[in-house]
């Protein structure tokens, strides 16, 4: 059977979440971000979104991307502070199953790119820009505070000096701050969404806007930054951006164990046309892990085994599966749109 670019993409993403990379022990004071680029050419695939698949609960994880006609796929990996990349990476690395799975020669050393942060540093998602600069994003610090980090990249892999401090942007809006995914707007601004953990409290949302210089946006939120406690002494991240025509902002997570979607107007303050005050909970699905916006304006969400639609005002797509809501083949995972308005869906099978 002819492995279409469609299946070659689902068996990547179903490896990206499935199969670990291998580890060996070992006593280390640095952790560093890494980036592989690898061709993708046969794979004929050039999503709409950036929106990258991180498994980030457990000792490592992956993080790819889409450059639009340009013919690469970019991956992160991160590790915990006691395991270290084996140098078998990048020939384990899920992206290398398509036709052409080479290393990029012309991007950092190899196709790999490694920036040391500081003493635990994670790349928890990529974006690319219409440039072609990428954007890494995730979390540095220590095991007692960590900054939001995003790490922006010319197209060979050096950094850019011209964004933020030597290629570098930290946020703090709490002693711990973590940047689980990433969106781009139309004007080239930048959003970072993940979670802030205060001292002895359980994380809230977070949700922060950066400048195409990597400055602070003072026009989004408090201070560039919106931190919310929608569910009080719960966990809550956002796992998802997508960013609508009208510029206002989509967010896809989860609170109290449930999932939820917010919608923002563009200067951070919620959207009360949606949901009740800017929030729709569906105690339904566990976890919105990807989310992106139809051209109806429509909502499409990804959760476990199931993909469920909203329409703009944040109601269920009754037209949807009948409930909003359609079965999946797999866990979680990740949407891309293809040109055509198709969906790819990637996940795992377990």
């Amino acid at each position: 059977m002819r492995n279409t670019p469609e299946k070659a993409l689902m068996s990547c993403s179903n490896q990206l979440l499935t199969r670990p990379t291998r580890l060996r022990p070992a006593l280390l004071t640095t952790i560093s971000v890494i980036f592989i680029s690898v061709s993708a050419a046969a794979f004929g695939l050039w999503p709409q979104t950036s929106r990258a698949a991180a498994s980030y609960f457990g000792l490592t994880g992956s993080a790819f991307t889409f450059q639009r006609g340009g013919g690469n796929i970019f991956s992160s990996t991160f590790t915990d502070s006691s395991a270290e990349v084996d140098a078998a990476l990048s020939s384990n690395a899920p992206m290398l199953c398509g036709d052409d799975g080479s290393h990029d020669p012309t991007f950092g050393t190899g196709g790999k790119v490694t920036t040391v942060v500081s003493n635990s540093s994670s790349a928890l998602t990529i974006l690319v820009q219409p440039d072609g600069k990428l954007v890494a994003a995730g979390y540095s610090g220590t095991s007692t505070s960590t900054d939001a980090t995003l790490i922006r990249y010319h197209p060979d892999g050096s950094l850019d000096q011209s964004f933020g401090t030597g290629g570098i942007v930290k946020i703090s809006v709490a002693p711990t701050n973590r940047v689980l995914t990433a969106a781009l707007q139309a004007d080239g601004k930048i959003l970072a969404g993940g979670n802030a953990l205060t001292q002895g409290g359980p994380f809230t949302q977070l949700l922060v806007r950066l400048n195409t210089d990597g400055t602070p946006d003072g026009s989004f939120g408090m201070g560039a930054a919106v931190v919310r406690d929608l569910a009080a002494g719960e966990d809550e991240n956002i796992l998802s951006l997508a960013v609508q025509p009208d510029g206002k902002i989509i967010a896809a997570g989860h609170a109290a164990h449930q999932a939820v979607i917010s919608k923002f107007n563009t200067d951070g303050s919620p959207d009360s046309s949606f949901g009740n005050g800017g929030i729709v909970f569906d105690p339904g699905l566990g976890s919105l892990s990807s989310v992106l916006v139809l051209e109806s304006g429509k909502i499409l969400a990804a959760a476990d085994r199931q993909v469920a639609r909203y329409n703009s005002d944040g109601s269920a797509d009754l037209t949807w599966g009948g409930d909003g809501r359609v079965n999946s083949i797999g866990g979680g995972g990740v949407m891309a749109m293809q040109e055509d308005g198709k969906i790819l869906l990637g996940g795992s099978n377990q």
